[in-house]
């Protein structure tokens, strides 16, 4: 195997592992209502940003791993860039199967940037009312991450002879740390 694939497989794979770390700061604080009450008492309005940045960077994440091989004279590290450098047709085969795969589990993701984050289309703002942007949901994100994380599967496990996990531990300095602190800031108020 080339080092071209072996280095653009390494890079895709940070680029989902930090996709996935933000999720799991997302899921820290979006995901239980005593965390989102605490939230939304201590700093409402600045948590509300987080969680759209957070969103929105996820989407964009998706769109990046998912996006075509090249842009004008650009190339891009993408999951369809793998395509192109790999010698074996019946693997880039699997693999193109795999890409086209992650690529329409990734449309809702691709028209939110295309219409909303990235650019300003105008046809949007003029009929979002009417014709809504397909629901962008965590279980989306989720589910896309997991398409694309099979094609880099597929190439670490057949290339490179190694299996991938996505599994984080809770890291010093998370999410959860934060909402263990305003949770103590809060019991001691109500303590007053």
């Amino acid at each position: 195997m080339s080092e071209e694939v072996k280095e653009l497989a390494h890079e895709l794979n940070r680029e989902i592992s930090r996709l996935h770390l933000i999720l799991e700061q997302c899921r820290q604080l979006y995901s239980n209502t005593e965390t989102i009450s605490i939230l939304n008492k201590t700093a409402g309005l600045f948590f509300n940003i987080v969680q759209s940045q957070f969103f929105d960077a996820l989407l964009l994440g998706i769109c990046r791993l998912t996006d075509n091989e090249k842009m004008g004279r650009n190339k891009n590290v993408s999951i369809n860039s793998i395509c192109l450098l790999i010698q074996d047709d019946q693997f880039k085969e699997e693999v193109s199967t795999l890409c086209k795969q992650a690529v329409l589990e990734s449309k809702f993701a691709r028209d939110h940037r295309n219409k909303r984050i990235s650019h300003s289309d105008q046809d949007y703002y003029k009929t979002r009312e009417s014709s809504p942007l397909d629901t962008a949901t965590f279980a989306k994100i989720e589910n896309s991450l997991k398409t694309i994380e099979a094609v880099i599967g597929l190439v670490f496990s057949r290339l490179l002879k190694t299996t991938i996990v996505y599994k984080f531990i809770n890291l010093q300095g998370s999410a959860d740390a934060l909402v263990g602190r305003l949770k103590k800031l809060d019991m001691q108020d109500q303590s007053r």
